[in-house]
């Protein structure tokens, strides 16, 4: 009766497994879930490859685990059905660079004759970073982007790895002449001999490198004879670990980094510093006293070298100007003793006792003293001086 209806049609019977999701990018450390999905029918067997990073292989859900590396990587899903039917799909996996390494100079000291010493923190932003063993670090004395800048050997390696995302580090690199030091980490990252970063834009950091220098305060100064005053020292370019003040006398200590002065006379000290790390620096004070009154001449001395009262010379109060004549004579006329154009308060300009190089006789001795004072006018001291021993 009728032939329309003697036939029947069925589509979508192809057997067909598809992975989701079919690529990703990941950073290392991150999981991602790899779900497979096959029919129709009955599925009998899900078969991942290769098993690298997978939690499972035969299965329809796996979790992939990206590894610490730059790496891409394809795992194919196979599927089988009941009645023996197959396919299988793809998914791709990329993991670029993640490490994203940055240098910071926290200090930078003078160390020996020709060395800087320099303490760095190396971070790696990445939030799963650590720093690797072998991440060079370079020292330039400019921007090594420029021609002109050279490189402040020796290169500075990780010594071995480290879990933290951040560690601090020092070393020993030749000094520089431009008083700045650039610091370069991962700088050969760019090509095959360093670690791939995700950015190199941030892998330099500069500081300046201030000499290691020491001044007194004060350097220059005027006090009343016997007044103490305490000498500070003024360091730039590091800290100090060993003080030695020349001379002692006066001083209330010699190794100390601000020792109190009560000058008897006119005195020069030299303070000389090193740092940790070798580096030397000398600084100097002048000290000038002057005597209550305008002229005070002592009447006695025993240069016997212990340090006290060892020379006789002219104390003199603030309007003296020059001692333009100061003689000594013994008791037979002959002189022992002369200076001119000298200043007053100075043992430099004093008589040690002796006679042709050898200690003088205990005796009494005269001396002339001319004395100019600040207005201009001069004057003359005489007197006796007892040379006892």
């Amino acid at each position: 009766m009728s032939y329309t209806n003697n036939f029947n049609s069925q589509s979508n019977f192809q057997f067909h497994v598809a992975a989701l999701p079919d690529s990703a990018t990941l950073q290392p450390g991150d999981t991602l879930q790899l779900i497979a999905s096959a029919g129709p029918g009955v599925v009998s067997s899900y078969v991942w490859s290769t098993p690298q990073d997978l939690s499972c292989t035969a299965c329809d859900s796996a979790t992939f685990i990206a590894e610490y590396k730059v790496y891409s990587i394809t795992k194919k899903i196979v599927a089988t059905s009941s009645d023996a039917c197959v396919d299988s799909a793809f998914t791709v996996l990329h993991i670029p660079p993640a490490d994203d390494y940055q240098i910071s100079l926290d200090s930078l000291e003078c160390a020996g004759e020709d060395s800087l010493h320099a303490v760095f923190t190396i971070c790696n932003n990445f939030r799963r970073g650590s720093i690797p063993k072998g991440l060079e670090v370079s020292f330039y004395d400019a921007d090594p982007g420029q021609a002109d800048a050279n490189l402040l050997g020796p290169v500075f390696s990780t010594p071995e790895a480290n879990a933290s995302r951040c560690a601090s580090y020092q070393c020993f690199f030749k000094r520089t002449t431009t008083n700045k030091v650039v610091a370069d980490v991962n700088g050969n990252g760019q090509d095959s001999t360093g670690f791939e970063e995700a950015r190199y834009d941030n892998n330099k950091d500069t500081i300046a490198a201030i000499p290691f220098v020491v001044t007194l305060d004060p350097s220059d100064t005027s006090i009343p004879r016997l007044t103490s005053i305490r000498l500070n020292p003024q360091i730039s370019g590091g800290q100090a670990s060993i003080f030695k003040w020349e001379p002692i006398q006066y001083l209330s200590c010699s190794d100390c980094p601000s020792p109190v002065s009560t000058p008897a006379s006119n005195i020069e000290y030299q303070l000389s510093i090193q740092n940790d790390y070798g580096c030397t620096a000398t600084g100097t004070a002048n000290i000038k006293i002057f005597a209550g009154g305008s002229v005070s001449i002592p009447n006695g001395f025993t240069p016997n070298n212990d340090g006290r009262n060892d020379v006789f010379f002219v104390l003199g109060g603030r309007d003296v100007k020059v001692l333009k004549d100061f003689s000594i004579f013994n008791r037979w006329g002959q002189k022992v003793f002369q200076v001119t154009n000298a200043e007053a308060n100075d043992p430099k300009f004093g008589w040690n006792g002796l006679l042709n190089g050898k200690p003088a006789d205990p005796a009494t001795y005269v001396y002339f003293v001319d004395v100019e004072f600040t207005d201009g006018t001069t004057q003359l001291f005489k007197g006796t001086v007892i040379l006892i021993r």
